[in-house]
């Protein structure tokens, strides 16, 4: 009976500031986002990249496997927005480089902290990296992968083609270069603190079919 009061105050609770909170479509997201706000996956565009997907090569004995998720409403300590986050392996020459997917049993309250996460940026044909083959109104979307070997980041951009089996493209890119913690990238100095480690993850494109 405690249980079911307690669930029931939650719902409450959530339907109270869903009430209260001003929601925008995700696609209007910018990269300062109004605080409070709710940043809504309104037409679940997100939907279509939730799933495992999986790049194998047989000849160079290379798999790259990602865990997708979606999250509602997750809170990022200044607005509320749905967003793909997950876990991955990446193994190469048959060796296990990266392994992150025992991550996903630590239920996190900002997803954010997963080692692929801030993924409802979404870009048009236009944006940066190109997509000359897009059809008009295909939806691509960029994360952030953490390559925890080399400690840094990735920017991933994902589309899903609508292939038997579904299949989504991963163009990889990275500069490769790790910061002091106390860096501000914002400023030249922090910038020039960079240092060159290179990545675990040859960049590049990958082509990755959806798992049953």
């Amino acid at each position: 009976m405690k249980k079911i009061i307690i669930s029931f105050l939650f719902l409450l609770l959530l339907s109270t500031v869903k009430a209260q909170t001003l929601i925008i479509p995700i696609e209007s997201k910018t990269e300062r986002g109004i605080p409070g706000a709710y940043y809504k996956d309104t037409y679940n565009n997100l939907n279509q990249f939730v799933g495992i997907w999986k790049y194998e090569n047989t000849t160079t004995n290379t798999i790259l496997e990602i865990h997708l998720f979606k999250k509602t409403m997750n809170y990022n300590n200044i607005y509320y927005e749905d967003t793909l986050y997950g876990e991955y392996v990446y193994i190469e020459n048959g060796v296990t480089k990266i392994n992150t997917l025992p991550n996903l049993s630590t239920i996190l309250e900002n997803v954010n902290k997963h080692k692929v996460h801030d993924g409802n940026f979404f870009l048009v044909n236009e944006n940066s990296p190109k997509c000359n083959d897009c059809y008009l109104g295909q939806k691509r979307v960029q994360l952030i992968l953490i390559d925890p070997v080399k400690k840094v980041g990735h920017i991933i951009t994902l589309r899903v083609n609508n292939t038997n089996p579904l299949t989504m493209r991963l163009h990889n890119t990275s500069d490769g270069l790790t910061y002091p913690s106390d860096a501000n990238i914002n400023t030249i100095e922090g910038l020039l603190s960079g240092v060159k480690v290179g990545v675990t993850i040859p960049l590049g494109w990958y082509d990755l079919v959806k798992q049953p």
